[in-house]
């Protein structure tokens, strides 16, 4: 088993194979009392799901109201890292460097309270180790209030797939206008086109 060690703040804290992390998210399903798992904490559960990143790479996604969370594993289901997220509402996957390894995508809520929600397009790479690539706006609504005027915007990230050279494409509320990015990955890095 591979030894590996998460830094979070004066705190180590090992990290755990795919198959400790699976098997306590099932105890939990099924009624155990677990308030952690890994650094991540289970207070207002979601959800949580096992992707299949391909090229021997898997993700463990948990959504809780507060503190999300992504592990990342290696070969064997060895551990490569666990980022601390925010609320994971929704996720996909796609390879958008076509290495064989898919990119994640989540859509993650940063921001909550009485009239005021914020979320953002967030995209990990696991070429390495796990880590984020790339993170925008996906919607802001607040009422005069929060900054002294109210705002209401809303973006668009659509995944373009099937091109010879795959890439994100984010639509973004700019001054009175709509602003487009294309994003793409090689080797584990970003690139806007």
């Amino acid at each position: 088993m591979l030894n590996a060690i998460l830094a979070v703040g004066l705190l180590a804290i090992p990290l755990q194979p795919e198959s400790v992390v699976v098997d306590a998210l099932k105890r939990f399903d099924g009624g155990e009392s677990i308030t952690t798992v890994g650094p991540i904490p289970l207070a207002g559960f979601n959800f949580w799901r096992r992707i299949s990143l391909g090229e021997d790479r898997s993700a463990v996604v948990v959504s809780t109201l507060w503190d999300s969370g992504i592990f990342f594993f290696g070969p064997h289901g060895n551990p490569l890292n666990v980022l601390q997220t925010a609320e994971v509402l929704r996720y996909w996957v796609v390879d958008l460097d076509r290495d064989g390894t898919q990119e994640l995508v989540t859509e993650e809520r940063v921001l909550r309270g009485t009239e005021l929600l914020e979320s953002e397009f967030r995209l990990y790479s696991v070429t390495d180790r796990g880590r984020l690539l790339w993170n925008a706006e996906s919607t802001a609504y607040a009422g005069a209030w929060w900054k002294g005027f109210p705002y209401d915007r809303r973006s668009y990230l659509r995944i373009f797939a099937k091109e010879d050279q795959p890439y994100l494409q984010y639509r973004y509320p700019c001054g009175g206008r709509e602003c487009i990015k294309r994003l793409a990955v090689a080797r584990g890095k970003l690139f806007e086109q």
